[in-house]
């Protein structure tokens, strides 16, 4: 699947909500961003410019541990878009843990493992 083809599903599912950019650290607000959580640290980037260009705000972390640790990042998420092979925990655990504390964002899973099962 081409990286258009693949943004354009993200987009679709996760709809077109653009925001102005805010700190981190402010009280959570409505969803407004795409939190990505992928340890390939060259498709982060990647994906993190694929969707700034588009005029996406976007919170990007290295693994679920990092996600875990911003709790605003969580709440002002409009969609989340996971490794399902990250270190440590899991996309499909994170997002098990996500959906615990009540974050009914979607959340798209990704790997760049042809035989893995999600």
């Amino acid at each position: 699947m081409s990286w258009i083809k693949a943004e354009a599903k993200i987009v679709r599912l996760c709809g077109r909500a653009k925001s102005t950019r805010h700190s981190l650290t402010d009280a959570p607000r409505p969803a407004t961003a795409l939190v990505l959580v992928d340890n390939d640290a060259a498709l982060l980037h990647a994906l993190t410019f694929a969707f700034e260009t588009d005029g996406y705000e976007v919170h990007a972390f290295a693994d679920a541990e990092s996600l875990l640790a911003h709790p605003h990042a969580r709440y002002v998420s409009l969609c989340f878009v996971l490794d399902q092979k990250l270190p440590g925990m899991t996309g499909l655990a994170l997002l098990a843990e996500l959906r615990a504390q009540n974050i009914k964002a979607p959340a798209i899973l990704i790997t760049s493992n042809p035989t893995a099962l999600v």
